[in-house]
């Protein structure tokens, strides 16, 4: 990820630093997860997940072909709560350096109107116009690359409601995600055996409790 600015101005910096900023409000860690993100999501792509009007289209496309909506709104739910309320689920056309490309999905934070809110599309390596997987900008210097991406369709996270069909991809990517990523192991026995030394930390009216017996007495 290279560094860019949060949606107040505020910068933001890659993994291949070890800046940060404050005001980033978590902004900093998200995008240095997202080559992680975009790891985790290339398990999940399937037919059960791709765009109804791209099946059986791949041909020699990439594999990110068609997954840019499921895989937009799959990145969405990983912003933490406050970002969250100020993102975007996108859908539009983008023009790369020339190139038209329509019906296209990527995120937004930020306020519309404001050039210096943050873009990234996760899918962006489906058009073979660009060198990298994903794409992580302020909206201002990415026009200074003859990069434009024209909304036509903005909606928070919580307007996707589940009669929208892309919750039924959503639900397919998340299975498959989970099959295939490598199993936790399970340490349910493991906390069944730890006592909480309830005694130490809890109190009776009369001053401390000395059994924890009295606390169910």
């Amino acid at each position: 990820m290279q560094a860019t600015d949060a949606p107040d101005g505020s910068s933001i910096i890659d993994a291949s630093t070890n800046e940060t900023h404050p005001r980033a409000w978590g902004l900093n860690r998200f995008i240095r997860d997202l080559d992680r993100h975009r790891q985790v999501l290339v398990l999940g792509w399937s037919d059960k997940t791709i765009y109804p009007a791209y099946l059986g289209k791949a041909g020699s496309w990439p594999a990110s072909h068609g997954q840019c909506g499921v895989s937009s709104v799959w990145l969405l739910k990983r912003l933490g709560w406050f970002n969250r309320t100020r993102a975007w689920y996108c859908c539009g056309d983008v023009r790369l350096k020339g190139n038209a490309v329509v019906d296209h999905c990527w995120i937004e934070v930020g306020r519309p109107s404001s050039s210096r809110r943050l873009l990234i599309d996760i899918t962006v390596d489906q058009f073979e116009l660009i060198d990298k997987a994903v794409l992580c900008h302020r909206v201002r210097d990415l026009a200074s690359q003859e990069i434009v991406y024209e909304a036509m369709n903005r909606r928070r996270l919580s307007a996707l409601t589940r009669n929208d069909e892309i919750w039924n991809r959503l639900e397919a990517l998340n299975e498959t995600i989970a099959s295939r990523s490598p199993a936790r192991p399970d340490l349910t026995g493991v906390f069944a055996k730890i006592r909480i030394p309830l005694a130490r930390f809890a109190r009776s009216d009369s001053g401390v409790v000395h059994s924890a017996d009295e606390l169910v007495g």
